[in-house]
């Protein structure tokens, strides 16, 4: 399960994305996929998820896009 979703983070999707129907028949790119060594960056912080420390690296709210 933990590589499943490490695979989801690598593409900056949630289960429930993953989980809906493809509704387009051609590939793209999620707007929040910034690659994957920057997605797990936004998840897990640089080198700060080794610490479970409280950061304020990001708001939670607000995200940047393609």
């Amino acid at each position: 399960m933990i590589v499943f979703h490490f695979g989801l983070l690598s593409i900056n999707e949630t289960t429930c994305e993953q989980a809906k129907p493809a509704v387009l028949k051609y590939d793209f790119k999620a707007d929040y996929n910034q690659g994957r060594m920057k997605n797990f960056k936004q998840v897990f912080g640089w080198g700060l998820w080794l610490f479970p420390l409280h950061t304020t690296l990001e708001d939670g709210l607000h995200y940047e896009i393609r």
